[in-house]
């Protein structure tokens, strides 16, 4: 029964509802229903107002403390973007030589506007520089998108180092693990796969050594993740071209703010990512059959018995599987991980390590292809240091004191990348309690810079000396072999000033996990490959050479082709 209209009916959604059509019609709680609709939807909009407000209230405190504390550093008096800096990228300069201007001029740690609210900093002097590496533990958060966007969902390339710290220790566990048990019967065998997968890279009679060095770095890693099963895989040629297709567009189309979706070439860009997961899913099942790499295997530890022993049949080791299965899905894998994070954190594990390797191996080569001598020093070390008929191993290479020498200082005189990058996302730290540092700052280290410093390295810091490494303090063997609770090898026990500038795999709690395996695994390459090959440059490449090679002065090496003569026994 409709309640009276003369009852006392509070004006509101409850009472139209309640007081029925008798009371005034159905007109007048329709009218009365949009009017309440009305004033919902314009609430709502203005909480939404007002959250807008508020965020943007927040950026422009963050971004007004951004120019405040970034005024205070020393650099060039540009606010929104520094047009020298912007000259040198558009016209594909040299970015350490900018730096190194700047750092002339302003002194040690410079600051530089990349626009409005990106703030970058160099630091130069090499104190500073440690301080810096062990407070600024994370990544750019566009490195970690641009593994997002190429590999998909992944946890070892986050920016936040708190969010990876248990992982790379496990993949640290497992790459130095790996290292000590099938080294020495990989290293021939990647070369003798590279060899026979030749035609790609053949041109006539001659080898281009980029490409040669990519495809070495390629099956190193490759094998060190997939164990045997990786060499005998009939698709790792199409995965290697494609693996480097997508890395060489990856942060190009991660630099987008919003993903450009209406783009043809970014769709064709994420089917190619596709493509390579799928490529990947198969080499991981492939290798779990064949290998037990990375089979499904108790995590709760890493210890192995010593009791384990070589199956000759399957040509890997059981102790290999036991610490492949254990450490590298400890690493790949989190106590909620997916198939598909596994996939991604093995393609990025690829992307990064063949860029590292490659660059490292393509350094030793073309400096063996240029310098002769340099060759026969180095086949002479390895000719004593093991005979002909016996099966190289760690312990050799280790006792190759100038070889190793050679990979350090290739890698010193020719890093990975010019800039070694970090920054503090959450909190603002300070450098020599006087330098504060904001929060969100691109804290960069120019590596050729501190690396060639002649006041730290001498007068020759510029050109090629293994025979730095070799002084009589330094023990290369002792400090390659002993490599624990520390992420980066120490070549420098007691040259302070030499530890803290020798940077080509980074510095601190974020330094490159992988540092001891890339060492040690190219110096077991080399070794295996001189052992065989002698490395000779193209005749046309040597006359081409002789006018611009000085000494052994080169900042910038070539991509010489290369040819590889079988030695006589």
């Amino acid at each position: 029964m409709d309640p009276p209209c003369d009852a006392a009916v509070p004006y509101t959604l409850l009472g139209v509802l309640l007081s029925g059509p008798a009371c005034g019609g159905g007109g007048g709680g329709r009218a009365f229903l949009r009017d309440y609709a009305q004033r919902g939807t314009n609430a709502a909009l203005w909480v939404f107002l007002l959250a807008v407000t508020w965020l943007l209230i927040l950026r422009l405190i963050a971004l007004l403390r951004l120019w405040a504390i970034g005024s205070r550093l020393p650099g060039p008096p540009a606010l929104l973007s520094d047009p020298g800096l912007a000259a040198v990228c558009r016209g594909g300069g040299d970015i350490t030589g900018y730096l190194s201007k700047l750092h002339d001029s302003y002194g040690p740690v410079v600051r530089l506007w990349l626009g409005p609210s990106q703030l970058l900093v160099s630091v130069k002097d090499v104190s500073l520089v440690k301080e810096l590496l062990a407070k600024a533990e994370d990544k750019l958060p566009l490195i970690g998108k641009t593994y997002n966007l190429a590999c998909g969902k992944l946890g070892l390339f986050i920016s936040s180092f708190q969010k990876v710290k248990s992982r790379r220790e496990s993949l640290k566990l497992f790459l130095n693990e790996k290292l000590s048990i099938c080294a020495s019967g990989n290293s021939f065998k990647i070369i003798q796969v590279v060899l026979d997968r030749i035609d790609s890279i053949m041109d006539r009679d001659f080898l281009d050594c980029r490409s040669f060095s990519q495809h070495m770095a390629f099956n190193t890693v490759g094998s060190a993740l997939f164990g045997d099963a990786f060499f005998d895989w009939s698709d790792a040629a199409a995965y290697e071209e494609l693996m480097m297709m997508i890395a060489k567009d990856a942060c190009f189309w991660a630099s987008y703010a919003i993903p450009p979706f209406w783009k043809p070439s970014y769709r064709r860009y994420r089917a190619l990512c596709a493509q390579l997961k799928i490529l990947t899913q198969g080499i991981v099942t492939k290798s779990r059959d064949q290998n037990g790499v990375l089979s499904h295997i108790d995590l709760s530890s890493c210890q192995i018995s010593e009791r384990m022993i070589k199956d000759p049949c399957r040509g890997v080791s059981l102790l290999d599987d036991m610490i492949s299965g254990r450490c590298l899905r400890g690493a790949t894998e989190g106590p909620f991980s997916s198939d598909e994070e596994i996939c991604g954190n093995i393609m990025g594990l690829m992307l990064h390590g063949i860029s590292t390797c490659a660059n490292l191996i393509g350094n030793i080569l073309t400096r063996l292809a240029l310098y002769p001598n340099l060759q026969c020093q180095l086949h002479a070390e390895i000719a004593a240091g093991c005979s002909e008929s016996s099966e190289l191993k760690l312990d050799d290479v280790l006792r190759m004191q100038f070889l190793l020498a050679t990979v350090c200082e290739s890698a010193r005189l020719l890093p990975a990348g010019p800039l070694l990058q970090r920054c503090s996302l959450q909190h603002d730290f300070n450098l020599n309690s006087s330098i504060t540092i904001p929060a969100g700052a691109i804290l960069v280290v120019p590596l050729h810079l501190v690396q060639m410093d002649a006041s730290t390295w001498g007068n020759d810091a510029c050109q090629f000396n293994p025979n730095r490494f070799l002084k009589k303090e330094i023990n290369l063997e002792e400090i390659l072999a002993a490599h624990k609770g520390s992420d980066g090898i120490n070549l420098f026990t007691n040259e302070c000033d030499k530890a803290k500038s020798f940077l080509p795999f980074g510095s601190g709690s974020r330094a490159c996990v992988g540092q001891k395996f890339a060492v040690l695994g190219i110096a077991m390459l080399i070794a295996s490959l001189l052992r065989v090959y002698e490395v000779q440059p193209h005749p046309v490449f040597s006359k081409d050479m002789e006018s611009s090679v000085d000494s052994n002065n080169l900042h910038h090496l070539p991509n010489p082709k290369i040819i590889l003569m079988k030695r006589s026994i």
